[in-house]
């Protein structure tokens, strides 16, 4: 019996690998293994069986080979394919751009021609609109020059109809806009006249007012000082009234202590006096008596002073 369960050398691997033919291909191999007679009772039936499936294994491997085989021839067609496949396209793309380039460059100029009146026709149909909700005259009139001159020498081709439509009507808003502007302008300058004229009959009163209080004002001034220096004149006058009447009391005061010492000088002399004329009358009754005048001037003087207990002079 031969080891080879198929000839390999025979198989065409695109028949084996084509839909269907690895299926006939297995069959026929394991209707020929299957047909084999095997006896597992004896060493040389069990040596067979396993030499039989070393023999499938091995038919495996070499189906697989060539089916491996296959698969890299296949890839390497496709890769030449590829490569053929780039070369088509790159080749006829640059063809197609040659030919098409002209209407390329056409259709770009179209374009940018397009381009340039649709930016034309915007640039008229928002002239009317301005960032701020009330725009000055002069800015109104310079949109209104600039929708004016896009019209002139402009050819507007099929665009025609359409700019001039844009034009009418952007013109006829922004004319309605600039009356507007006007007319805001005037009132706004009226306004300002108006309160302008308020403001100088404002300053004119609060001059008047102010004026008037500073006259007020001085008016007190003047009241606040003539009652303060009458106060003053016042003041002086009862100052030296008082002063007056002090330096008057204070030459009473010392007319009256000169007075009282001079009755007190008076008196005492007129004592002084009177002691001594009794004094004398004294000393006379003591001279009869023995004594001398000097003793008998130390007797009286020593009753007078109180020095002779038991007797005083009656005065």
């Amino acid at each position: 019996m031969s080891d080879e369960l198929v000839a390999i050398e025979t198989l065409k691997a695109a028949e084996v690998f084509a839909e269907g033919g690895a299926v006939a291909v297995v069959a026929a191999i394991e209707a020929t293994v299957r047909a084999i007679e095997t006896d597992i009772s004896t060493p040389k039936g069990r040596g067979a069986i396993a030499s039989l499936a070393r023999n499938v294994s091995s038919t495996k491997v070499k189906l697989d080979g060539l089916g491996k085989d296959y698969v890299a021839d296949l890839k390497q067609q496709a890769k030449t394919v590829d490569d053929e496949r780039k070369l088509i396209r790159d080749r006829l793309d640059a063809l197609r751009d040659e030919v098409r380039k002209p209407l390329d460059e056409f259709e770009v100029k179209q374009q940018a021609r397009i381009d340039e009146h649709q930016a034309a026709l915007a640039e008229i149909e928002r002239a009317c609109s301005f960032d701020k909700v009330e725009p000055t005259a002069a800015e109104i009139q310079g949109r209104l020059d600039r929708v004016r001159s896009m019209g002139g020498n402009r050819d507007w081709e099929e665009f025609a109809k359409r700019a001039e439509r844009a034009r009418e009507e952007t013109s006829t808003a922004l004319t309605a806009m600039l009356k507007a502007a006007h007319d805001r302008a005037e009132l706004a300058k009226l306004r300002a006249e108006q309160a302008a004229r308020a403001e100088q009959e404002r300053i004119s009163q609060a001059a008047d007012q102010a004026a008037a209080r500073a006259r007020q004002e001085a008016e007190a001034e003047r009241l606040r000082l003539a009652r303060e220096k009458a106060e003053a004149e016042i003041r002086a006058r009862l100052a030296e009234e008082r002063a007056e009447q002090a330096a008057a009391a204070e030459r009473q005061r010392i007319a009256d202590e000169q007075t009282a010492a001079e009755r007190e000088r008076e008196k005492r002399e007129a004592n002084r006096r009177h002691r001594g004329k009794i004094h004398s009358a004294v000393k006379a009754a003591l001279v009869p008596l023995g004594l001398s005048d000097d003793l008998a001037v130390a007797v009286v003087t020593a009753i007078a002073k109180g020095d002779v207990p038991h007797i005083s002079i009656n005065y």
